[in-house]
């Protein structure tokens, strides 16, 4: 199957069929740092099913950039999340996403991850969660490269903590050493502040953070 059309099913599809769900939008702007350094405008958005027993959320991102008024990024990724239990002390999950970076030369990259998190502390006004899980990615890139499948360990830590009416502190983290090779391996964090200015539209600024220790040309693009 072309994979734009396993893209299309993974993300698309659950957008139609579910857009009765609850659902909720962000737009901003973020600083990015790492192996590159970078502002870009951004929009993010999902719909949410949750009750005691299962919770789906379906998500996408949109990244564009320019410098020097020539255009330096844009990416596009999106996605399915499947929670079992999610306010339970542990709960066990599966993740389906797609994403797109023509100018890191990834095309299409089709990610898998099953895992479990673990809830720390939940109250009205905070959840801190950790996650560990394994990750699955098939990459196919542009460039007349030979595409790579990867076999990742996924740990991440959680903070989402609202500090006002409508202001809300988030801090998520990911580690992910190739399970083949721990000397490649990535960390990728981000640091946000969100306002909500409606139910279903918020304003978000944020701080964001990769690293790849054994970068390709394109990661330092």
């Amino acid at each position: 199957m072309n994979k734009s059309i396993v893209f299309f099913i993974v993300f698309f599809i659950p957008q139609i069929l579910l857009a009765q769900w609850e659902g909720e939008a962000e737009i901003g702007f973020s600083y990015f740092s790492g192996n590159i350094n970078i502002i870009d405008l951004r929009s993010e958005g999902r719909i949410v099913h949750e009750d005691s027993v299962f919770e789906y959320t379906s998500f996408y991102k949109a990244i564009y950039a320019e410098a020097e008024n020539i255009q330096s990024n844009e990416e596009l990724s999106g996605g399915v999340k499947f929670d079992y239990l999610p306010n339970s002390k542990f709960s066990p999950f599966i993740v389906l996403s797609a994403y797109r970076n023509d100018f890191k030369n990834i095309h299409l990259r089709l990610s898998g991850v099953i895992g479990g998190k673990l809830l720390v502390y939940k109250s009205e006004k905070a959840n801190y969660s950790i996650s560990m899980a394994y990750q699955f990615d098939a990459e196919d890139y542009l460039e007349e490269t030979e595409d790579e499948n990867k076999m990742r360990l996924s740990i991440r830590p959680k903070i989402k903590q609202q500090i006002g009416e409508s202001i809300y502190f988030e801090h998520i983290s990911f580690f992910k050493p190739n399970l083949s090779d721990f000397q490649d391996y990535t960390v990728v964090s981000s640091t946000s502040l969100t306002n909500k200015i409606t139910k279903k539209i918020h304003l978000k600024i944020s701080y964001e953070y990769e690293y790849v220790n054994e970068p390709t040309k394109a990661d330092l693009l």
